[in-house]
């Protein structure tokens, strides 16, 4: 391409520390950008065991890998692991941008820090936009038992206070969090785009009623959900109700699950089966009555979306889900049966008068759940995405 023609273009990087394309939240933002006639590079890790190229495309998408993989490990691994990338990174930012000359350079955290990464380039004049998928010191709060008053909390406070100072656009996942991203660094503006399903075509639902019930959960099995009450509570219908569960899924806990449900001797009503994307589950999504969602209520939760949520909605799948405050900000008991973590029996009864008004309670939480979605669905959170893209 010749340079007057790369002048002429409105060309977007994001950079992630993450596999492209598996993130589906900057393959959707970057699609919707070459909707709008931006052309995008994506400059992201390399996953080596699925042999990812070093360079490659996803359709019109331009893919630059660095040669760095994640690695599961300590901190001191975390550290050298994003500290190797920051400098590949900005290597390879700063070859490409002479070359096509940015616009926009988006980063995506964790961490914020890669904002830096950008410094070349936004003293020549682009832009710096930081796209918060996480409170990072909230994250680490939750996930390495670290106390406020720790000098690792305060660091990362620090952190992200520097990396939104230097950042001429914040975005983030949630309303919770832009509150609090506001609050703590006394900025006015912070765009929030959702993680929100995109629109599925489902089968129509048999109206003939079947015995039992088969209920579903899909996605990637960590800490996040608490699985092992819904297998209590399944232990506790086993002679009560006909009720299936199907776990479609991998990650983390996906073996000390597999452990627990023999250990109950479930194998033929708790059913672990591997990884479907969602529009695998979607095709399927007239064979399921009830979606349950066992989000963990924890401090970093207070802040998170359960994208699958939305999913479910999209789907017509109705849904049985934690009482967690981020999740009730945006459906109420109308739109979604709630129930307690921490009481494994307020779980068997929900699932058991479920199944007493099946028919009826599932149509109305369904119809309700759309509606209370329509104003958070994909196509409304694309277009507040587009529209700090004023270039």
């Amino acid at each position: 391409m010749k340079s007057s023609q790369i002048n002429k273009s409105k060309w977007v990087c994001s950079i992630t520390h993450e596999y492209f394309p598996r993130d589906r939240r900057i393959l959707r933002q970057a699609q919707a950008l070459i909707e709008r006639g931006y052309k995008v590079d994506i400059l992201c890790i390399r996953n080596f065991s699925d042999h990812e190229k070093k360079e490659d495309r996803y359709g019109p998408i331009r893919i630059y890998r660095i040669p760095l993989s994640k690695k599961r490990g300590s901190k001191l691994r975390y550290y050298f692991e994003f500290l190797s990338a920051f400098i590949l990174f900005s290597i390879k930012l700063n070859l490409l941008y002479f070359k096509k000359r940015y616009n926009v350079i988006q980063i995506n955290n964790i961490p914020n820090g890669y904002v830096f990464i950008a410094v070349i380039p936004k003293l020549f004049g682009a832009k710096v936009f930081l796209d918060m998928h996480e409170l990072m010191p909230e994250l680490f709060l939750h996930r390495h038992n670290i106390s406020t008053a720790s000098l690792y909390y305060k660091i990362l406070l620090l952190e992200e206070k520097l990396s939104v100072w230097f950042s001429d656009q914040v975005i983030t996942v949630t309303e919770a969090i832009s509150e609090v991203i506001k609050k703590r660094h006394k900025i006015e503006s912070v765009t929030v785009v959702m993680n929100t399903a995109d629109p599925f075509t489902v089968a129509e639902r048999d109206e003939k009623i079947r015995d039992g019930l088969e209920a579903v959960f899909h996605g990637v099995l960590t800490n996040t959900y608490r699985m092992n009450v819904v297998i209590d509570a399944m232990e506790k219908l086993r002679d009560v109700l006909p009720v299936k569960f199907h776990i479609y899924g991998d990650g983390k806990t996906y073996s000390g699950l597999e452990a627990y449900i023999k250990s109950k001797n479930l194998v033929e009503s708790v059913f672990l089966k591997g990884y479907l994307v969602e529009y695998k589950i979607a095709e399927m999504a007239h064979e399921f009555d009830l979606a349950i969602v066992p989000l963990d209520n924890n401090i970093y939760s207070q802040y998170a979306f359960a994208s699958k949520i939305s999913q479910y909605i999209s789907m017509r799948i109705p849904i049985l889900c934690s009482d967690v405050k981020c999740m009730r900000s945006y459906y109420d008991d109308d739109a979604i049966l709630y129930f307690d973590l921490n009481d494994t029996d307020d779980l068997v009864e929900k699932i058991k008068y479920f199944n007493q008004h099946k028919a009826e309670l599932g149509k109305t939480l369904v119809e309700n759940a759309c509606r209370q979605n329509e104003m958070i669905t994909w196509n409304v959170m694309k277009e507040k995405y587009l529209s700090i893209f004023n270039l």
